[in-house]
């Protein structure tokens, strides 16, 4: 099942009520043009760790989702988010 859910819904309620381990796929406006429909994705536990490949550091970090989404300003790096099922 695929979810998408915009920045105006991404809440700390909403990670609480996630399962324990899911997919998240993060969307950037305007990259369909490109051909892109997703522009990054990992994988998120707790509702809170976020597990991703990070091409600054080249290996999978875990970080706090919301630090990394939202970072110090408060200010999203993307448009949206995909939850998908991991089974």
């Amino acid at each position: 099942m695929l979810k998408y859910i915009p920045n105006e819904y991404i809440t700390k309620e909403l990670f609480q009520n996630l399962p324990k381990a899911i997919g998240i796929a993060f969307v950037k406006e305007g990259d369909e043009k490109i051909g892109l429909d997703v522009r990054h994705e990992g994988f998120l536990f707790d509702g809170q760790f976020l597990f991703h490949a990070t091409p600054t550091e080249g290996k999978v970090v875990e970080v706090d989702f919301f630090e990394y989404y939202f970072g110090k300003e408060g200010n999203p790096r993307f448009d949206g988010l995909i939850f998908f099922e991991i089974k």
